[in-house]
């Protein structure tokens, strides 16, 4: 396990590009871990490169974010030590870059690298935080894909249901904006929805959205109805495109939905592929939450100090 503690502490420092200067100060104590105002300027333009959107926010609550956004990062990074011994780390980290900046719509890693140097960013360091998202991605699998509990026959039913029922079919753009109960209230939910109409969805999700998807806005992406379990999908059938669902009551938490667009399916009902769909859909829903619950343990266990300057 030494080795492997090392292994771990000499990529995370071949990953790191912190430049020392005269004007270095530490801002937060993460346990033994430091963020400075380095990290907090380069998180911030990471952030950027997520949602280039995020400059409309604030100075102040930018800031924030990043600071938000850096101690998830650095509780991640001491729990992804776990997994690192079975995996081939140059591999791995070769695939999910790739993923990653296709998901951002470039076609090569040379315009991804030419596009992180126009934000004035390091690329070693965005290589860092897409590993650590990765790596945090598997220790969750790893940890909970035991606890994930699916009724296969009620998610069949349920699509054969909707086979009956739908004269036409439809696929989904959707943004989410995910508060936990602990958080959520009346002064909470004023406070989204003035920041919605002011500033866009976008903007409310880098602000208030607890799930991971908050750096990009909310963004989810496409998808198909068939994945989404009823009382979502009930909350946006009869929506327009940009229209906002009312808090969805989840298990662990609220939801609000944005509908960014609607397209209509062509292709014929197939059972086997629509379930086997909606099946990896309701595993990674059900992750999702092991996801956040996992780091709210951890974070509750971790000492966070604040550096006044």
């Amino acid at each position: 396990m030494r080795n492997y503690k090392l292994c771990f502490f000499l990529i995370c420092l071949v990953f790191s590009n912190i430049s020392f200067s005269s004007e270095f100060r530490i801002i937060l104590k993460i346990d033994s871990g430091i963020i400075t105002n380095i990290d907090i300027n380069n998180e911030k333009k990471y952030l950027k490169l997520l949602n280039p959107n995020i400059d409309k926010i604030k100075e102040q609550e930018l800031k924030k974010l990043a600071e938000e956004s850096l101690i998830r990062q650095k509780i991640k990074e001491k729990k992804v030590e776990f997994i690192l011994k079975d995996i081939e780390i140059n591999k791995f980290k070769d695939n999910v870059v790739r993923n990653f900046y296709k998901n951002k719509n470039f076609e090569s890693l040379d315009l991804f690298k030419n596009h992180i140097k126009s934000l004035n960013l390091d690329y070693k360091y965005v290589e860092n935080k897409i590993i650590i998202d990765a790596l945090w991605t598997q220790l969750i699998l790893e940890l909970f894909s035991k606890n994930v509990s699916i009724d296969r026959d009620q998610i069949k039913n349920r699509i054969i249901k909707q086979y009956k029922n739908l004269e036409k079919r439809y696929q989904y753009n959707l943004s989410e904006i995910f508060v936990s109960y602990e958080e959520y209230n009346q002064e909470k939910k004023k406070n989204i929805y003035q920041s919605i109409n002011e500033f866009g969805f976008e903007f409310a999700a880098n602000k208030f959205s607890k799930s991971e998807s908050f750096k990009n806005g909310g963004k989810i992406g496409w998808v198909d109805e068939i994945k989404l379990n009823n009382i979502i999908k009930n909350k946006i059938k009869k929506k327009n495109v940009g229209d906002l669902t009312d808090p969805i009551d989840l298990k662990n938490g609220i939801l609000i939905l944005k509908i960014n667009d609607k397209k209509e399916i062509k292709e014929k009902f197939d059972l086997n592929k629509d379930l086997k769909l909606a099946i990896e859909f309701e595993k990674k829903r059900q992750l999702s939450i092991l996801s956040l619950n996992y780091f709210k343990k951890l974070k509750q266990n971790t000492i966070i100090e604040k550096i006044e300057n």
